[in-house]
């Protein structure tokens, strides 16, 4: 103290008016941090749908995707199997050379 070892009442109020001043500064702060928190909170909610939506598409897309490969594997097997045969009867009538 400014005065001996015991603080005078006008340090006392000035003590106590700059604790109130440093809390209400503290609570201000941490308000614009709780609702910087609650805003990248929905920020990342709905990062969250958007990727769900994006990977449930890329789900799908996969899907159809491997049906159609399903599908053409399906028709190159029977492709080469009619050739095979066209081969046997081309062979048969001593044409096989034309087919090579």
């Amino acid at each position: 103290t400014v005065r001996g070892n015991v603080p005078s009442f006008d340090e006392l109020k000035a003590a106590n008016a700059l604790y109130e001043k440093d809390a209400q500064n503290s609570g201000e702060r941490l308000g614009k941090i709780l609702a910087s928190v609650a805003e990248l909170e929905a920020q990342l909610a709905v990062a969250g749908q958007e990727y769900q939506v994006q990977l449930e598409d890329l789900a799908r897309r996969y899907a159809e995707e491997q049906e159609k490969k399903d599908e053409l594997a399906e028709a190159k097997r029977f492709l080469e199997e009619e050739m095979a045969g066209l081969q046997r009867l081309f062979d048969e009538a001593g044409l096989g050379h034309l087919l090579k």
